[in-house]
């Protein structure tokens, strides 16, 4: 996992849909 000591970094994790979105979303 990259380090949250960038702002960005946190701002764009947060904004990660959870795996199981993606699981479910590609066959």
């Amino acid at each position: 996992m990259p380090n949250f000591k960038a702002p960005g970094a946190n701002f764009t994790v947060r904004h990660q849909p959870p795996r199981s979105l993606f699981q479910g979303d590609i066959p």
